[in-house]
């Protein structure tokens, strides 16, 4: 593991000239800090559309779950958000292949879903949850669209079964910057976003900052950042370190508390058990003290009751 955990260190930290926000580390710092949160809110609203003042107060939330059980499987996201409606909202930068990367959009979609506690509470009480993805792989590639939506469908009508779950796919590749407007201080587009998240040059970063103020702002934020990203991705290798023994006490904690609990359930039924023979046997003792004060043969009681000799006499 020591040796797994040295290698991962060796590639965060393989120096680089400029750290771009194809970078999931650098994705999730830029994103996921308070300083930041109006790029996320309109990145969001570029996405999402509906009432920006939705956006205006983000909750980060935790975007770690280890689960309730030691089978459960470990997620880690990377941004976690509430807007001001309550609908939860998962931002995650894939710019890998995935064989099932699918089955992890919708898992991660739906975990969205599940993890609302709404004990005691009707169904209704739970909120909409958006799994956001931007990825060149997209696993259900359709056509040369930019924004690709999925939600639960009726098959043969088409409508569209709820409003609670919806996965959204991004593809920065399908971007011209050479054909992005001009917009100064309006807010960005979709298209202006992917280009500034997908760039890979500091030439490509500079071309859409001269063509929208705010994008302009979010460059100058990033060349600040990456004064420091060295030293951020090297205390991110500590913190991974940390967050692995977490995760791994936190399961040998879970086991041991399953483990308490199955004794426990365990004994509790033995002892039922173990009550309900004894009870038996009390019954049929005095079954049998009856049937001895009539006077009735030995063995015909040991025949009546099960019980021997024994316990007879």
């Amino acid at each position: 593991m020591k040796e797994n955990l040295k290698k991962m260190d060796q590639i965060i930290l393989k120096k680089r000239e400029y750290y771009y926000l194809n970078h999931y580390l650098v994705f999730k710092w830029f994103f996921g800090t308070e300083e930041n949160k109006a790029f996320l809110a309109s990145l969001l609203f570029s996405i999402l559309g509906g009432d920006k003042s939705d956006f205006d107060e983000l909750q980060y939330l935790d975007p770690n779950n280890i689960g309730d059980s030691i089978d459960e499987k470990y997620t880690e996201m990377d941004i976690f958000v509430q807007d001001k409606t309550g609908r939860l909202i998962n931002l995650e930068m894939q710019n890998y292949s995935q064989s099932d990367l699918a089955e992890r959009m919708v898992y991660y979609g739906f975990r969205l879903i599940v993890s609302q506690s709404i004990k005691g509470k009707p169904y209704s009480e739970l909120k909409p949850a958006v799994s956001i993805w931007i990825t060149s792989h997209i696993p259900w590639e359709e056509d040369d669209d930019v924004i690709h939506s999925y939600k639960l469908l009726a098959v043969k009508r088409y409508t569209n079964l709820t409003e609670l779950f919806n996965i959204v796919t991004l593809s920065p590749d399908k971007i011209k910057i050479d054909e992005l407007p001009n917009i100064g201080s309006a807010q960005p587009s979709i298209e202006f976003w992917l280009a500034f998240v997908g760039a890979q040059s500091k030439e490509e970063l500079m071309a859409i900052a001269q063509k929208s103020s705010i994008i302009d702002q979010a460059w100058s934020k990033m060349n600040d950042y990456n004064i420091s990203f060295a030293d951020r991705l090297a205390a991110m290798s500590v913190f991974k370190r940390e967050q692995d023994m977490a995760s791994l006490k936190a399961n040998v904690r879970i086991a041991k508390q399953q483990g308490l609990e199955q004794g426990l359930q365990q004994g509790k039924q033995e002892g039922l058990e173990q009550g309900l023979q004894q009870g038996e046997q009390n019954k049929q003792r005095e079954i049998a003290q009856a049937m001895l004060k009539r006077g009735m043969n030995l063995d015909d009681i040991v025949a009546v009751t099960g019980l021997t000799l024994d316990q007879l006499t």
